[in-house]
């Protein structure tokens, strides 16, 4: 390929790079029109057509693909091959997220295969078409290649142990794992394993994956059977019924031992750990289960001894290097622990917003990490109620400083990213990637040269999670593009819990609303389907051509199915449901506009009469909430409330509804004038004044709260109310920690948090929604 072609072609890359599909496609046809040929041309064109948006180009891209597929003589160029290989494969799973699964396998096994029938023997094709299966994980395609290798090369034996590796893949390593683990001599009773839980739950995990329900069915009335037997029968870490009553008996014993010299040199880290632990055990027996009508003095007084054991070991570490944390930083974390459940009894005894509880919390883990600048689990916590607090930007500062690997990001990024375009949509996304498995696709290449087989099955298993990754799908919504089936790696278990096994976890007790998982993710694609065909309109405005009715009649009947799912109603908020019932109305008056002319004026009218209708009811319940009430009363007897998340969640969302509302309407109003009678135009214009209403109302509301904000008084009334003064008097709770971080220090902190509410209170008064 000579460097003018290079050239040429670097530019249509650099189009479809940025999602300018239609001049990636210009680019071509302009080419091809002045008579270049080149199969690698025609894949590229066939590429850009597979990406649009309008299914009618989709198809004609396939189209171009399969007679690539078909063409004679058949293709044995390697760049072309993979090309057309990539434009397969994405096409797939593009559709998928459209209509369904599309089966693409075939024609890309007859790619390969016919490339090799035109050119038998040859080590290198071959070896491409290898590499090219075994990085995509199609292990068949790849053992065929393996196969081919051998004959050809038969003096070359690591093209056998390929195959091997491909055939123990495509079997299911899962299957021989449980092998292993019922095995005598390294199996679960073995000498090797002694018992240990972990592979019991390794194996439980694995018969679950394979649905062996009935292996697992016995192997847990076994489980059982054994728990049965005598204490001095079991082997040692089988006997967990009676644990909780050993945890209870220590700390008994421990309290008994407590020594009369409690003064800092009285105090050992080794002693400081194990009352520690005590407390940890209290907190899960005593406060967990305990009944909410009976808990605020119990949580008061646990909160307040927690912050005074933190502090009393503070001395022991102050010889430690800054990367090591303190010895008492978990009581530190009880304490905060207790402060979330305070904060969620005042959300259930007042109304919506966030309880200085929060706030506190936030301090004390702030004060934490300014002596262990590295505990991760401090700082995944105080990301969570930063962004409870509606605090988004100081939250997006806490994250980097967990220096998370982006390999990481998929298991650890839900914690900034969900939910965080209706929260503090400015900075935060851009600056957090996602795993991409064309990063681990080397990795495995070197596995297998390097003859690392048993690294493989590792990089194979992770690379299918992240290729699918709820996490992924997350980032690619917040920055407005598509995902389809999910795999959930979410990491839940590193933020710590001492809350009782049949309660929910700690780290379900600071999620921001609902966990999102699979539908969540896909009612939010179909949204931003529809959102796109809104926009797009009759006409060839945004670079595409509208799209089909058909296809928005099945967005729109899947977003119905979708909203009446029962597990939707355990992954969105109530504001994410109004928000979506605007958008199923949004799409019904697409279909219209879409359809032919009959009766389309009557069709629509009634359409924007459902507009107006959610327009107004959502109007009614903004003029019922005046959030600057919230910062203006810190009066403890009423339980003080802050702006918190659900300003901000329930703000963003209705401005991302007016939106829509607004280009629906520009959409109308090109229409010809003869295409809208007196009755079409009236509705059009009461639609319009009330999401005038509705802005007016939402930027109102942000700015009388961002006034308030910048009013004199009121960082020292944050400091007022995270000591929990009263009237010249204080709590318990209040006075270990003013004891603790000082008023100077309060103050710092709680001007950072009152910035924090103002930037993203200008956030919404930026938003433009015309």
């Amino acid at each position: 390929m000579n460097s003018a072609v290079e050239r040429r072609n670097k530019q249509v890359w650099e189009a479809l790079d940025a999602e300018n599909y239609k001049q990636a496609l210009q680019l071509c046809t302009k080419r091809l029109k002045k008579g270049e040929q080149g199969d690698y041309l025609h894949a590229l064109k066939a590429y850009a057509l597979t990406r649009s948006a309008a299914a009618g180009q989709r198809q004609d891209g396939l189209g171009e693909l399969r007679a690539l597929v078909d063409k004679v003589p058949p293709i044995v160029d390697v760049d072309t091959l993979n090309l057309v290989q990539q434009a397969l494969v994405e096409y797939a799973d593009l559709e998928s997220s459209w209509n369904g699964e599309a089966d693409i396998q075939h024609h890309v096994d007859a790619l390969w295969e016919r490339a090799m029938r035109a050119r038998p023997g040859d080590e290198d094709l071959s070896k491409q078409w290898f590499f090219s299966a075994f990085q995509k994980e199609d292990w068949k395609n790849a053992q065929k290649a393996a196969m081919s290798l051998q004959r050809s090369s038969p003096q070359k034996r690591a093209y056998y142990f390929w195959a091997i590796v491909c055939s123990h893949m495509l079997n299911g390593f899962k299957t021989e794992a449980v092998k292993i683990l019922d095995s005598a001599n390294l199996g679960i009773n073995s000498t090797a394993a002694k018992g240990d839980w972990s592979f019991v739950r390794i194996k439980l995990d694995l018969l679950a994956e394979q649905e062996m329900w009935q292996v697992m069915w016995d192997f847990c009335e076994s489980l059982l059977e054994k728990a049965r037997q005598p204490p001095q029968q079991l082997d040692n870490g089988w006997d967990g019924p009676r644990m909780v009553d050993f945890h209870e008996r220590s700390i008994v014993q421990i309290k008994r031992k407590e020594p009369k010299d409690t003064s800092q040199e009285g105090l050992s880290t080794a002693w400081t750990l194990a009352r520690i632990n005590s407390q940890k055990f209290i907190f899960l027996l005593r406060i967990s289960r305990r009944p909410q009508d009976s808990k605020r003095d119990v949580l008061e007084a646990f909160i307040g001894s927690a912050i005074e054991m933190y502090k009393s070991t503070l001395s022991l570490g102050a010889d430690l290097v800054p990367t090591d944390n303190q010895p008492g930083d978990d009581a530190c974390i009880l304490a905060v622990m207790g402060l979330v459940h305070l904060a969620r009894m005042d959300s259930r005894e007042a109304a919506k917003g966030s309880s200085i509880h929060l706030l506190q919390a936030a301090a004390l883990l702030e004060h934490l990490l300014s002596r262990s600048k590295h505990n991760y689990q401090a700082l995944l916590m105080l990301v969570r109620i930063y962004i409870l607090l509606g605090a988004g930007s100081v939250a997006s500062e806490v994250y980097p400083r967990l220096a998370i690997k982006q390999i990481q990001n998929d298991t650890l990024s839900y914690n900034i990213l969900s939910r965080i375009s209706t929260l503090h949509p400015h900075t935060v996304v851009t600056s957090i990637k996602p795993v991409d498995t064309a990063d681990l696709e080397p990795e495995l290449g070197k596995a297998l040269e390097e003859g690392s087989y048993d690294q493989i099955e590792g990089f194979s298993d992770f690379g299918r999670r992240v290729k699918r990754s709820i996490c992924k799908a997350m980032w690619h919504l917040e920055r407005h593009l598509l995902g389809s089936e999910l795999s959930d790696n979410r990491d839940r278990k590193v933020i710590p819990s001492c809350e009782a096994s049949e309660l929910p976890s700690f780290e379900e007790l600071i999620r921001i609303g609902p966990e999102p998982k699979h539908e969540w993710v896909r009612v939010f694609v179909l949204s931003e389907q529809i959102t796109d065909g809104i926009e797009r309109g009759l006409e060839d405005t945004t670079g595409s051509p509208p799209v089909p009715r058909a296809e928005v009649a099945a967005q729109a009947q899947r977003l119905r199915d979708t909203l009446g799912s029962k597990s939707l109603k355990n992954e969105a908020t109530a504001a994410e449901f109004v928000h979506l019932e605007l958008q199923t109305t949004l799409a019904d008056a697409l279909m219209v506009l879409l359809e032919g002319s009959r009766g389309k004026n009557e069709a629509i009218v009634e359409k924007l009469r459902d507009i107006q209708l959610w327009l107004t009811k959502r109007l009614e319940n903004q003029d019922s909430e005046d959030s600057s009430s919230h910062l203006q009363d810190l009066d403890l007897n009423a339980a003080p409330k802050l702006v918190g998340w659900s300003f901000f969640h329930d703000s963003f969302l209705a401005l991302d509804g007016l939106i829509g509302v607004l280009s629906l309407l520009k959409t109308l109003a090109k229409r010809p004038k003869a295409a809208r009678n007196a009755m079409c135009k009236e509705e059009e214009g009461k639609t319009q004044k009330l999401a005038e209403q509705l802005h007016l109302s939402i930027r109102s509301r942000a700015a009388r709260t961002r006034n308030s904000l910048s009013e004199s008084g009121v960082v020292g009334g944050l400091v007022d109310a995270a000591f929990a003064r009263q009237n010249d008097k204080k709590t318990p709770v209040g006075s270990a920690i003013e004891d603790l971080v000082g008023e100077a220090w309060m103050e710092r902190f709680a001007s950072g948090v009152s910035e924090s509410w103002q930037e993203a209170l200008d956030g919404i008064l930026r938003v433009k929604i015309s």
